[in-house]
């Protein structure tokens, strides 16, 4: 809810070429004076709420460990959306830049399989190259074709996996 909160309010100045244009629009706009009020107070004090929403978005990994991962939950889904519209504030100005990029990078760990997964599929298509080659002078071609592999510089395959795979104790 407080992710909710920060975006429907500082949504309401986003995009606007004049600050002073979108308080007149959300007093003329607002169901009371009391609601006007409120929302501007609000947006003056955006640098320190942006720092709560900074600390709260920092939580999202743990929280959604907690929830058993990245798994496709009404409050992940949810999460998710509120992720996405707090980065899109990165084109919204410098004040939110900070919210911007701590939600992208949530957005981008979130994705991210498990440690242990990422190494077992890497480990099984090592094993499927090394299948594959009929002899020495084979193999070795094939695991250099395999090491020159884009998604070997990746996040979620990286040479951090295969270093793991040094000491392995399965062998293939």
């Amino acid at each position: 809810q407080l992710l909710d909160r920060f975006l429907a309010i500082e949504e309401k100045f986003v995009g606007r070429a004049n600050e002073d244009e979108a308080k007149r629009e959300l007093v003329k706009s607002a169901p009371s004076p009391d609601v006007a009020t409120e929302t501007l107070f609000a947006h003056a004090k955006l640098p320190r709420r942006a720092r709560v929403i900074n600390a709260l978005i920092k939580t999202v990994p743990q929280l959604q460990t907690k929830l058993g991962g990245t798994s496709d939950n009404e409050f992940s889904s949810a999460l998710e959306l509120q992720l996405e519209r707090l980065a899109a504030l990165e084109t919204a100005g410098p004040e939110y830049a900070g919210v911007a990029l701590a939600a992208s990078i949530a957005r981008l760990e979130s994705s991210i399989p498990d440690f242990s997964v990422r190494v077992n599929s890497l480990r099984s298509d090592l094993k499927a190259t090394i299948a594959k080659a009929k002899d020495e002078e084979a193999r070795s071609a094939a695991l250099q074709a395999f090491a020159t592999r884009p998604e070997l510089g990746s996040y979620q395959r990286g040479v951090d996996m295969l270093v793991y795979l040094f000491d392995d104790d399965e062998k293939s």
